[in-house]
């Protein structure tokens, strides 16, 4: 049974094809709870089997918030009074999320505003993901004793290079622009067109997902040429220090880090604040997560969530940041070195409680997302096409100009992609451990 008010928290409409799953729950910026996870996921289904519907659009009735996160404050409050099943509401968020990365039917989730945790969530899986100029997107789980999750042991990994590592470590908040180059976001449209947008997708008379991610670019911001990304100066700097798998190691490379200190000193500081046994948690399980598939990884994490819960750290962070905000948590223990990885292992990756086995919604398993080409190519794609892997010659030699052109062809002239394989070339950031990487050389 829901509780009093919780149905007004999710509201849907119907606008000729397309079917809108909006989130009403503007005074906690959206956050997910219980019942909304549940009629949203109700919702997905009602309009996945609908011969009406031929999109589904996700979005808000706030200009502040698309979702920003779960309600991790209630979980906490349980967990402290020992009221059984809290790991249940993480279990259903799973599944949840599992279910949109396996949608039949086109969605759209308009990130406008604040997008964080569970609202990376029940957007980053979906085919097609809007940001526009308010878009603030953040995983900070490791500064509230948690771990990244909503299936972030899928997508991190699969971002360019470590910066999903940078990212799931710090919490580093992307802005804008930043979503869309980062990978996060599909497409980039200013708020002034959206309503446009939608009026478009709600004329299609078709269930296609070339359709819809046509008439999404039909209102993207035009090209100024220019790769407006935050983190773009860095990411050498990010390859190179979170290549490693322990948070020691990370930290050394930063302390060693001579191209960038300022920056080092400043990531350093932050890793700093962060729970050290959600920072090697969270390292644990990106790692994992790389080589598996995306059932795995929801499972993984549900698991983990029921023992992470219990822990010390996630009491701590939730009321010291968000119930008391005294911003001054104590963590148990308190530095990295206290806490070796195999007792890291042992004490979360090795439990399995039975209460978090995810029953998922459809069988659907990849490595890969089906719908990656709706968004930028990314750096992986790039060396596979230099290294030869997608050429049926080795001996083959482009210029840069050439390797920009091929790409632009390929996404079909979309915006971005120029700008960012541009930005990789000339800044050489592709990483790979194939030592037949240089097979194909590119000539500026």
């Amino acid at each position: 049974m829901l509780p009093d008010g919780s149905e007004n928290e999710v509201l849907t409409s119907s606008s000729l094809n397309s079917r809108n799953i909006i989130l009403n729950r503007p005074k906690a910026l959206n956050s997910l709870n219980p019942s909304m996870v549940q009629k949203i996921s109700e919702y997905i289904k009602k309009f996945e089997d609908s011969d009406l519907c031929n999109n589904i659009i996700i979005k808000s009735t706030s200009p502040r918030a698309y979702c920003a996160g779960g309600d991790v404050v209630s979980i906490a409050k349980g967990v402290k009074e020992k009221t059984p099943g809290m790991s249940a509401f993480f279990r259903d968020e799973y599944t949840l999320n599992h279910a949109l990365a396996t949608v039949k039917k086109p969605v759209v989730a308009i990130m406008s505003g604040v997008t964080m945790g569970g609202g990376v969530g029940i957007s980053v899986h979906a085919p097609f993901r809007v940001a526009s100029e308010n878009t603030l997107l953040a995983m900070p789980e490791t500064l509230i004793g948690f771990f990244t999750d909503v299936g972030a042991s899928f997508y991190l990994p699969r971002l360019d290079g470590e910066i999903g590592t940078y990212l799931g470590l710090t919490g580093y908040r992307l802005k804008g622009k930043d979503a869309f180059y980062a990978g996060f976001a599909t497409h980039y449209v200013p708020l002034e067109r959206i309503p446009l947008l939608e009026a478009r997708l709600n004329e299609l008379p078709t269930k296609s997902h070339d359709s819809v991610n046509a008439a999404i670019e039909e209102f993207v911001e035009e090209s100024d040429g220019t790769f407006d990304f935050s983190l773009a100066p860095y990411m050498n700097a990010i390859n190179r220090c979170f290549k490693y798998d322990t948070v020691e190691e990370i930290m050394d490379a930063l302390n060693k880090e001579t191209e960038h200190p300022e920056w080092a000193k400043t990531t350093i500081d932050t890793l700093n604040t962060m729970s050290p046994t959600s920072l090697k948690v969270t390292l644990e399980l990106l790692r994992r997560g790389k080589k598996m598939q995306i059932q795995e990884c929801f499972q993984m994490e549900s698991y983990l969530a029921a023992q992470i819960i219990l822990g010390p750290d996630f009491y701590e962070g939730i009321s010291e940041l968000l119930i008391k905000k005294t911003k001054n948590p104590k963590w148990n223990p308190s530095a990295i070195t206290d806490i070796p990885l195999q007792q890291v292992i042992e004490r979360f990756f090795d439990l399995k409680d039975p209460e978090a086995t995810i029953q998922f919604s459809n069988e659907q398993n990849y490595f890969e997302y089906p719908f990656r080409k709706y968004g930028l190519p990314t750096a992986n794609d790039i060396r596979d096409f230099i290294s030869g892997s997608d050429l049926s010659s080795s001996e083959v030699v482009f210029t840069a100009d050439e390797i920009v052109g091929i790409f632009e062809n390929k996404y079909n002239f979309k915006v971005g992609v120029k700008e960012k394989i541009q930005f990789i070339l000339k800044t050489n950031t592709i990483e790979s451990s194939n030592k037949d990487f240089k097979s194909v050389i590119w000539k500026s």
